[in-house]
């Protein structure tokens, strides 16, 4: 699959550059396109999976000379990254950050054994951070030699640099200092730092705004990211402000106007603090909000005044969801799902003058395009008239596509590097999934995909009754399936494993519950769901019943997987229903949220009151405190499986990598020998050591896809046929 698409215009007008990384088989390379995106050739010659992850891709240069990205171990903990390979030593646990050659001059060199932070629009130049440094290096000649010897840029007193972004001499930047986060400008020559109306707050997505005299940044009035993530929403308002940047030298900037207050800080997929943008042409800031309940985009134009009461809406108020943007000259480029389908996502291209909205690519049924993972997956050349973007349908992982519009203002779109389309087909039929609709226990409208077997004969298992069936429940749980390969690559496995299992036989439903994307805010921050109560479990019944009511499936051989929260969803479900489902397979799950949320480091269910729990806790720290919390930690137990551990009377299948970063190890080490004090013999465990939260290693991710199928083959189409014999 392709991902992280990016485009540059060089300033002197030649042809636009796209770069992409693409992943086949584990194996990670860096594709580059000059002139025709057809075209587009490896500027990378890896070709063994080493576990490693490229992202970070970007261009240098004022001539888009220099490619650059980071490559690091895939994510994990107990000493910093997974290890799947169990290699000791070397290049296979360190953090790397990489340049090359746009045209393929010269291989790539290693600047550093730290992470890209930017890449200088301007100047063949990369920046990264190492605590409180931020360094620099100049690569101008490394066509010739190795990078030369990077360079202190500046240092700031406590916290870290998260972000940088260039104006000419001066770069504006993010210092997160724990409680509060600040926006600082750093301008060369100059030994002093300035910092923009500093406050007690999370200050985030600096932006320039034309003739960089002037900074626009997001101001969310509280702790952001919040402490909390998977329980009730606790609304973060937010501002967005405009400040004048002294000149070098003149001392902070003590004022900014607030430009307009929104009353809540919006989820975007591609990350919050990327969510306010600056288009010079027409003077407009572009910034995420939910205030109709909806993710749109929204403009201000400052020309006007920048008030926030003539802020617009980009969508009109239509019930649908934007989940990624890009600016080209004038225009905003967005990926979609308005064309009337939820579980769908296109491209279209906003007139920021007019608002009129063109389509780039229809948000048909089959069709998720416009997003990548990591990365925001729009990339438009600087005219707005052509644009690389990720791009999935039911048969085609993502692979970066280029549209161009033409001289009769038709966009036409064909494969950035023809020859890289998928090419392989596994031995079994994969059927294409439909779509379905049925409501949950309490009237909620739900969608889901269905896969349905090609081959009756299985269906039937040996003697009568309906198909043996699986429900597959997504991890996020801010996250949304399609009747299409996923963007996020364990996702884009999972919608490939789904195809697989129903080639093999099985019914196969994949059910976005509530607490996902793309269906609004309420249906994202439910009522009582997560630790607060688990009302999305209702959901799951509500697609078992569908799969036995309206597809075929038998009452008694239905089983249930999924990874993370979706791990979560299977113990929750075989926990709270034991003869709902025969089997579940589950791969990383949350346990207990009391000691998960403990593991993230969150506050929420400690006795001892924090400066970050609650949002408020001056008001909150007097003998209130304990019984507050003791209550939260009772709702949690109680809406956790291991309030329910005994009841797993159910086969189960626990996977899990113990250098798992996202969900700890010690949730399902926790969990076996919780369920064997309970006398519970049905446990089959599978620890992957030094792997990751979803897999890393090609060859372990098709090991855990075997092991579900023998899985669910065992107690799914053999218990029909021992019972029909």
């Amino acid at each position: 699959l392709a991902s992280q698409t990016v485009a540059c215009t060089p300033k002197d007008g030649s042809s636009a550059a796209f770069a992409f990384v693409r992943k086949a088989g584990g194996v990670s390379n860096v594709y580059v396109a000059k002139d025709d995106p057809g075209s587009a050739a490896a500027l990378t010659a890896e070709t063994e999976d080493k576990a490693r992850s490229l992202s970070s891709l970007a261009f240098a240069g004022a001539k888009c000379e220099l490619v650059v990205w980071t490559d690091s171990p895939a994510g994990g903990a107990l000493g910093g990254g997974a290890n799947p390979l169990h290699v000791w030593g070397g290049h296979t646990k360190q953090t790397q950050l990489l340049a090359a050659p746009s045209d393929g001059s010269a291989r790539p060199v290693v600047v550093t054994d730290k992470a890209l932070l930017a890449a200088d629009p301007e100047q063949p130049r990369v920046q990264w951070a190492s605590s409180a440094t931020v360094w620099e290096a100049s690569l101008a000649d490394i066509s010739s030699s190795q990078a030369a010897p990077p360079s202190v840029l500046f240092e700031v007193q406590h916290g870290t640099v998260t972000a940088l972004t260039w104006s000419g001499s001066r770069a504006a930047f993010v210092n997160a200092r724990g409680d509060h986060t600040i926006i600082g400008v750093f301008t060369r020559g100059a030994q002093r730092l300035q910092y923009i109306s500093p406050s007690f707050d999370s200050d985030l997505s600096p932006v320039w705004l034309a003739g960089g005299s002037r900074l626009a940044f997001v101001r969310a009035l509280g702790l952001y990211p919040p402490a909390d993530t998977y329980g009730p929403a606790d609304d973060i308002p937010f501002e967005v402000l405009v400040a004048a940047v002294p000149a070098p030298g003149a001392g902070d900037a003590d004022a900014a106007t607030v430009v307009l207050r929104d009353a809540s800080m919006p989820y975007l997929e591609s990350g919050g603090d990327r969510s306010l943008v600056y288009d010079a042409v027409t003077d407009t800031l572009v910034f995420a909000s939910e205030r109709h309940g909806w993710l749109h985009p929204w403009g201000v134009a400052l020309s006007a005044g920048g008030d926030g009461a003539a802020a617009v809406d980009l969508l009109s108020g239509e019930e649908c969801e934007v989940q990624a943007w890009a600016l080209a000259a004038g225009a905003l480029f967005v990926s979609h799902n308005c064309d009337g389908e939820l579980d769908a996502r296109g491209v279209a291209r906003i007139d920021l003058a007019t608002r009129e909205r063109e389509p780039v690519v229809a948000g048909h049924l089959g069709v998720a395009a416009g997003l990548s993972s990591p990365g925001a997956g729009l990339a438009p050349v600087s005219s707005g008239d052509a644009i690389v973007f990720g791009y999935a349908n039911a048969t085609q992982p993502p692979m970066a596509m280029y549209a161009e519009r033409g001289s009769d203002g038709e966009w036409r779109m064909r494969p950035a590097g023809a020859r890289l389309l998928w090419a392989w087909a596994p031995k079994e039929v994969m059927p294409l999934p439909r779509q379905v609709e049925f409501e949950s226990k309490d009237g909620l409208k739900l969608t889901a995909q269905i896969w349905e077997p090609p081959r009756p004969p299985l269906r039937r298992g040996g003697g009568g009754g309906g198909a043996p069936a699986i429900l597959y429940s997504h991890g996020g749980p801010q996250r949304q399936m399609y009747l299409a390969y996923n963007h996020i690559e364990h996702y884009a496995q999972y919608y490939a494993l789904n195809a697989w299992l129903a080639g093999r036989g099985y019914v196969v439903l994949s059910v976005n519950y509530r607490m996902g994307i793309g269906r609004g805010h309420a249906f994202r921050e439910c009522a009582g769901c997560g630790w607060e109560g688990a009302a999305e479990v209702q959901d799951l019944f509500a697609a078992r019943d569908y799969l036995v009511s309206a597809a075929g499936a038998d009452p008694a051989r239905i089983g249930t997987y999924g990874l993370s929260y979706g791990g979560l969803n299977v113990l929750q479900a075989l926990a709270r229903n034991a003869t709902a489902f025969a089997c579940g397979v589950a791969s990383a799950p949350v346990v207990s949220w009391i000691t998960f949320e403990r593991w993230l480091g969150s506050p929420i269910f400690s006795l001892e009151p924090t400066a970050d729990a609650w949002g408020s806790p001056l008001a909150q720290a007097g003998p209130q405190w304990t019984a507050a919390v003791q209550r939260k930690q009772l709702l949690a137990f109680e809406s956790s499986p291991s309030s329910l551990l005994c009841n797993l009377t159910q086969p189960l299948l626990l996977i899990h990598g113990d250098s798992d970063g996202e969900v700890d190890v010690q949730e399902s080490v926790a969990l076996a020998r919780a369920m064997r004090k309970c006398k519970r013999s049905q446990l089959t465990a599978r620890l992957f050591p030094d792997e990751k939260h979803g897999l890393a290693l090609f060859s372990n991710i098709v090991r855990a896809a075997n092991l579900t199928a023998a899985f669910m083959d065992t107690h799914l189409v053999a218990r029909r046929r021992d019972t029909a014999g």
